[in-house]
Parts: C-alpha cells; structure tokens; sequence
C-alpha cells in the first residue's frame, strides 16, 4: 500500500510539473494559430527565460520570428534543433524562402511531401524552388499535382502555363490558362491582377498565331489597366490582321506610356522607311537604340535610316554597333537553350549562378559557385565568377563563357 501510495504520488507530482511546463506551451501555441504574433512573441520570451533549454519552446520562438519577417534567428533555431511536425518544417522552409535560399528550402518542402504527400503548401512550396532554379519540367511535376488539391487549381494551372511558356511551348501554354479561366473566368484571384494576366495571355496567343484571340485578351486587358506592353501587343495583332490604323494609335499610346519600349518604336520606323520617311524613322529610333537594352534589329533599322539621310559615318557606326548585339544576341540564345534542355549540366548552373549573382542573390551564387568548384572540371569563368561571389565584386563579363563548350 505504502508503495502504491508513494507511486501515486510521484505521478502526481510528475503530472503537475509537465502540466506546469505544458500550459504555457499550449498558450503559446494557440496565441500565434490565432495570428497574434506581438502577444505570443511576448509570452515564449518569459517561458524561455525559466526554461531556457525547451527545445519546444526554441522552435515555438522560432515560427513566431517566421511570422514576424525575422529570419535569420529563426534559422539558426531549426538549424539547432530541427523540426518534427509539419508547422515546424512548413516556418523552416518559410525562413529560407524569405532568405531566397531555394535549394535549402526545397529539401524541406521534399521532406513534407514523405510525410504527406498531398500537402499543397509543400507542393506550391515545391514548384516555386524547382522554378526558381531552373528546374523547369521537375516544377512542372509538382505543379501537375497541384492541380488536383481543391481550390489550388486556377493557381496550379497558371503556374504551370508559365513554365510551358519559359520552356517555349506556346501551345501548352495556351491550353494551360485557358483551364485557369475555367476555375477563374474573370482571373480576378490569382498572384497576378486580371490585367496582367490577360496581357500575358494574348501575347502568347499572338506568338502562336491566334489573332482574334490575342486581340480580344489585349482588349480585355486594355479595358482594365492601361499597360505600354499590352498596346504594343495589340498593334502587333492589328498589323497582323491587316489593320495598320488601329496598329499605329496603339503603337503611339505605347511609346507614351514606356518612351523606353523598343518594340513599338521599331514598327513605327518600319512604317516610315517603308515610305521614305527616314529622318522619321530616325526619331522614332533615338530613344531605343540608346537603350543598354537595345536589339540588333532596332540598330540595324537606325542604319537603314542613316543610310537614307546619306549619313555615312553615323550608318557606318549603326552597323558596327548591329553586329555587336547579334553576337550578343547569340550568346544569350546559346544561354536560353542550354538552361532548358540541361538544366542539370555544368554551364547551366553556372549561368544560374551568375544570374542570382546579378540579383543580388549572393547565398544562392555562392551555393551553386561551391558545388561547381567543388568538381573536377576548372573553367576560368566560373572561377572568376567564384571570386566576385564571395567578394560581391563585379561580375565577369558573359562575353567570356566559352559558348563553343555549350
């Protein structure tokens, strides 16, 4: 009996000192479900200065610093501790999506998806790292999943249109938005606002030769927001379809709303050489061609002007300047190709490398610029390219990738 008694009452006791441990944990717990991140902020502050070593009391910390935009300590609390349940892994990802660290949040996502398998934030989650880097038709996977989750189809679906696009498949771009319109017919909840989406929509259309489509998503996007890229789009449509009137004012709305936009301008000098309208074509040409952005077809155009003014020198000058760019142009076409069709290859990662370098995504260039380093090749590019990462200097010219490895 004495024995019963004296177990009963270490029960006791032990009950009452988890229950003492346990209740603010779940106090803790149900302020931030509630989304109230200052109070919950608060109260695991006093908790953990009594039981500084609560490994659940880290981690609580840890996914309220997620809510709170705060990071960079959260991630060294995972890091310490890890992560058992799903909000735990779901806030570790989070953290290093808010770093832009793709691929040390896309094993966390991969991690959610063996634990459960449907999730649709790992799986939304999932094709956003894969996206970001490069790995296109794996995000597609991941997407094409989505799909299935009940009210992530419209999303889904215009993810997945987007990387048909990237990958240059116009037409499974086209069937994959025209299924976001049957979830989403007015695409009034997605990431992008209805206009965007139907500017986009009607370029796409228009590459692939559907005109009256193309012109009625520009339409419908003009009629929600006036856009320079979607008048430029328009006038494309409309010159394609015979139109050159309506082709010109939406030309000439587009150079007022983006003087910058190269597009536009270049049909208008077309236009005006094509009538012997050369000082004209050279006025519509100045703003574009002076732009770092500037295609060789607009530079040749300003030297067919040139040389219809009897510029000489100057036409001279434009031609020099039109094969600078085509080279150019060339190298980012060798670029493009090989980032999709080898996504997994060694100058694929290196270009994306120096792509999250450009955009001042030094962790993700400095995690893939390892890993290349790390392999028994040695490319004088990706060894500068390696040294301007960790120093955050300036980066090698593109001009020096051996385009000739591709």
């Amino acid at each position: 009996m004495l024995l019963l008694i004296g177990g009963t009452a270490l029960v006791g006791i032990s009950f009452v000192v988890w229950y003492q441990q346990e209740r603010p944990l779940i106090e803790i717990e149900t302020t931030l479900q509630q989304g109230k991140v200052s109070p919950a902020f608060q109260l695991v502050g006093q908790f953990l200065r009594l039981h500084p070593d609560s490994a659940r009391g880290q981690i609580l910390k840890a996914r309220i610093l997620v809510q709170a935009g705060q990071p960079d300590e959260a991630l060294r609390i995972f890091e310490r501790y890890g992560a058992s349940d799903i909000s735990e892994l779901q806030a570790w990802a989070t953290a290093h999506l808010m770093r832009k660290e793709w691929s040390n949040a896309l094993p966390v996502f991969e991690r959610i998806l063996q634990l459960y398998p449907d999730d649709p934030d790992a799986l939304q989650g999932t094709t956003s790292c894969r996206t970001f880097l490069g790995d296109f038709r794996a995000a597609l996977d991941s997407a094409a999943r989505l799909t299935q989750q009940p009210g992530r189809e419209a999303r889904a679906w215009l993810q997945i249109g987007t990387l048909h696009k990237s990958l240059g498949n116009d037409r499974s771009a086209i069937g994959a938005w025209d299924r976001v319109l049957k979830y989403e017919p007015g695409a009034e909840h997605l990431p992008v606002s209805p206009a965007e989406f139907f500017g986009e929509f009607g370029r796409v259309l228009l590459h692939d030769g559907r005109l009256e489509q193309a012109r009625e998503s520009l339409e419908h996007s003009l009629a929600l927001a006036d856009s320079a890229q979607a008048h430029s789009d328009l006038g494309q449509a409309f010159q394609q379809l015979g139109e050159e009137g309506p082709a010109v004012v939406h030309w000439r709305r587009a150079c007022e709303l983006n003087p910058a936009l190269g597009s536009p301008r270049e049909s208008l000098a077309q236009m005006a050489l094509r009538a012997g309208q050369f000082e004209m074509a050279r006025e519509w040409l100045e703003p574009a061609v002076r732009s770092p952005l500037s295609t060789s077809s607009a530079t040749y155009l300003m030297e067919r002007a040139c040389q219809g003014l009897n510029q000489i020198d100057a036409a001279q000058m434009w031609h020099e300047q039109t094969e600078r760019r085509r080279k150019r142009e060339k190298l980012h076409a060798a670029i493009n190709h090989v980032l999709i069709e080898a996504p997994d290859s060694y100058w694929a990662r290196a270009i994306r490398a120096y792509q999250f370098a450009e955009a001042g995504n030094w962790h993700q260039a400095d995690a893939l610029t390892r890993t290349l380093q790390s392999e028994s090749v040695r490319e004088p590019f990706v060894e500068g390219l390696a040294n301007c990462v960790r120093t955050h200097g300036l980066l090698p010219s593109l001009d020096l990738v051996p385009i000739h490895q591709f």
